[in-house]
């Protein structure tokens, strides 16, 4: 029995001197998994908040754009100006269906819904001046303010929507560089965690090791005086060959 308990012993002894760098190593991957994928979130928001801010930007320039080109063909009557106002209204519209998928923050949402009717007022009011260009000036006159007044309230929003979303830029890269500290010191943990775990096996297994040793020394000397021997498990390495 007692050669049996040692035994055991023994190898409980390997198994948690195994066990235990294995358990660590699993845990602190985990952790960097963990960390990378809030990092990799992070960095998301960021490139999406960029990507909010210029859809802004290219849906302001493009209605001024268009705005310009309306008016140079008001006042030139020549063709040249239109070719901008015609490409304009398929790329705000692919701007706001990106605008649409991308913007995440509720107050910026709310923004996107009153610059929605009023940018299709914007455009319809210059279509209306379009094709009333031979009408008499006081009815330019009033689509002209009708115009400025759906300007400045899209200027408003627009204004109001940057900058959200510069606040939220800021959050968001703040966000992202937390996560990258976090991943630096998950990895620095994981290492040192799989450094300890080696050192605590390599204990282990030299405490055994060095049990064993002793054992055999002392079952030297009682041989030595003729007394019985401790009782030991029988192995098959070179301490196990020595003892027997």
């Amino acid at each position: 029995y007692a050669r049996r308990w040692a035994d055991l012993a023994l190898k409980g002894k390997a198994l948690v001197a195994i066990a235990l760098p294995l358990v660590m190593l699993l845990l602190s991957l985990a952790l960097i998994y963990i960390t990378e994928r809030q990092t990799a979130r992070a960095e998301e928001d960021v490139r999406r908040v960029l990507r909010v801010q210029g859809d802004i930007q290219t849906v302001h320039t493009l209605l001024a754009e268009s705005a310009a080109s309306v008016r140079g063909y008001l006042l030139t009557h020549q063709e040249d100006f239109l070719p901008a106002y015609a490409k304009s209204r398929p790329l705000i519209d692919a701007a706001l269906r990106r605008l649409d998928s991308n913007v995440r923050d509720e107050r910026v949402r709310v923004r996107l819904n009153a610059v929605k009717p009023l940018i299709d007022s914007k455009i319809d009011g210059l279509e209306e001046m379009l094709s009333g260009h031979e009408a008499s000036p006081d009815s330019i006159s009033l689509i002209l303010i009708n115009n400025k007044k759906n300007l400045d309230q899209l200027r408003e929003h627009i204004s109001a929507m940057l900058t959200l979303e510069d606040t939220l830029l800021a959050e968001r890269t703040a966000a992202a560089a937390t996560n990258r500290q976090q991943l630096l010191l998950s990895t620095w943990l994981a290492a040192i965690c799989g450094l300890f775990g080696a050192i605590v096996a390599v204990l282990f297994l030299s405490r055994g090791i060095v049990a064993r040793v002793q054992q055999v020394q002392s079952n030297a000397q009682r041989l030595a005086l003729g007394q019985p021997l401790w009782p030991q498990p029988p192995e098959n390495d070179e301490i196990g060959q020595l003892g027997t």
